[in-house]
Protein backbone atom coordinates (compact mmCIF):
# COMPACT_ATOMS: atom_id res chain seq x y z
CA UNK A 1 0.00 0.00 0.00
CA UNK A 2 2.75 2.79 0.85
CA UNK A 3 5.17 2.40 -1.85
CA UNK A 4 7.84 5.14 -2.51
CA UNK A 5 5.51 6.54 -5.04
CA UNK A 6 2.74 7.40 -2.54
CA UNK A 7 4.71 8.23 0.34
CA UNK A 8 6.69 10.72 -1.70
CA UNK A 9 2.52 12.15 -3.19
CA UNK A 10 1.45 12.51 0.74
CA UNK A 11 5.08 14.11 1.37
CA UNK A 12 4.64 16.95 -1.79
CA UNK A 13 0.99 17.24 -0.46
CA UNK A 14 1.71 17.81 3.25
CA UNK A 15 4.84 20.43 2.12
CA UNK A 16 2.72 22.39 -0.22
CA UNK A 17 -0.82 22.32 1.90
CA UNK A 18 1.81 23.43 5.32
CA UNK A 19 3.37 26.22 3.22
CA UNK A 20 -0.16 27.20 1.19
CA UNK A 21 -2.01 27.30 5.05
CA UNK A 22 1.09 29.24 6.37
CA UNK A 23 0.06 32.39 3.95
CA UNK A 24 -3.21 32.99 5.87
CA UNK A 25 -1.31 32.12 9.63
CA UNK A 26 -1.99 35.40 11.29
CA UNK A 27 -0.15 34.33 14.62
CA UNK A 28 3.62 32.57 15.65
CA UNK A 29 1.52 29.48 16.89
CA UNK A 30 -0.18 29.19 13.52
CA UNK A 31 2.66 29.88 11.53
CA UNK A 32 4.69 27.41 13.71
CA UNK A 33 2.34 24.76 13.38
CA UNK A 34 1.59 24.70 9.18
CA UNK A 35 5.16 26.31 8.34
CA UNK A 36 7.08 23.83 10.61
CA UNK A 37 5.20 20.73 12.13
CA UNK A 38 3.44 20.16 8.44
CA UNK A 39 5.84 21.41 6.00
CA UNK A 40 8.06 19.39 8.28
CA UNK A 41 6.69 16.19 8.09
CA UNK A 42 6.15 16.59 4.56
CA UNK A 43 9.94 17.48 3.86
CA UNK A 44 10.97 14.03 6.17
CA UNK A 45 8.63 11.37 4.10
CA UNK A 46 10.65 12.88 0.84
CA UNK A 47 13.91 13.34 1.79
CA UNK A 48 13.60 9.92 3.71
CA UNK A 49 12.21 8.82 0.36
CA UNK A 50 14.81 9.88 -1.80
CA UNK A 51 17.58 8.57 0.13
CA UNK A 52 15.66 4.92 0.87
CA UNK A 53 14.58 4.48 -2.80
CA UNK A 54 18.19 5.49 -4.17
CA UNK A 55 19.73 2.74 -2.11
CA UNK A 56 17.07 0.16 -3.02
CA UNK A 57 17.29 0.71 -6.84
CA UNK A 58 21.02 1.38 -7.57
CA UNK A 59 23.41 -1.87 -6.52
CA UNK A 60 26.81 -1.41 -8.20
CA UNK A 61 27.00 2.27 -7.44
CA UNK A 62 25.45 2.68 -4.41
CA UNK A 63 27.72 5.72 -2.87
CA UNK A 64 27.74 7.51 -5.46
CA UNK A 65 24.10 7.76 -6.09
CA UNK A 66 23.21 8.32 -2.40
CA UNK A 67 25.65 11.25 -2.65
CA UNK A 68 23.50 12.62 -5.90
CA UNK A 69 20.98 12.00 -4.08
CA UNK A 70 21.98 14.39 -0.89
CA UNK A 71 23.83 16.58 -2.93
CA UNK A 72 20.65 17.38 -4.56
CA UNK A 73 18.58 17.86 -1.13
CA UNK A 74 21.25 20.60 0.49
CA UNK A 75 21.71 22.54 -2.78
CA UNK A 76 17.77 22.81 -2.29
CA UNK A 77 17.95 24.18 1.45
CA UNK A 78 20.78 26.00 0.47
CA UNK A 79 18.66 27.74 -2.67
CA UNK A 80 15.57 27.63 -1.16
CA UNK A 81 16.31 30.84 1.33
CA UNK A 82 17.12 33.55 -1.41
CA UNK A 83 14.32 32.18 -3.83
CA UNK A 84 11.92 32.80 -0.60
CA UNK A 85 13.68 35.77 0.30
CA UNK A 86 13.32 37.50 -3.52
CA UNK A 87 9.75 36.19 -3.67
CA UNK A 88 9.33 38.29 -0.19
CA UNK A 89 10.29 41.50 -1.52
CA UNK A 90 8.49 41.19 -4.62
CA UNK A 91 4.92 39.94 -2.87
CA UNK A 92 5.73 40.10 0.25
CA UNK A 93 5.37 36.91 3.00
CA UNK A 94 1.96 35.50 2.50
CA UNK A 95 1.97 36.10 -2.02
CA UNK A 96 5.76 34.45 -1.62
CA UNK A 97 4.62 31.48 0.65
CA UNK A 98 1.39 31.18 -2.11
CA UNK A 99 3.77 30.93 -5.23
CA UNK A 100 6.15 28.54 -3.12
CA UNK A 101 2.95 26.45 -2.53
CA UNK A 102 1.95 26.38 -6.20
CA UNK A 103 -1.18 28.41 -5.84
Amino acid sequence: MWGYKNATLLGTFLMCAGIFMSSFADSVTMMTVTFRFINGLGYSLISTIACTATLVYFTAQRGLATSISTTGLGIGIVIFPFIIAFLVEQYLLSGALLIVAGE
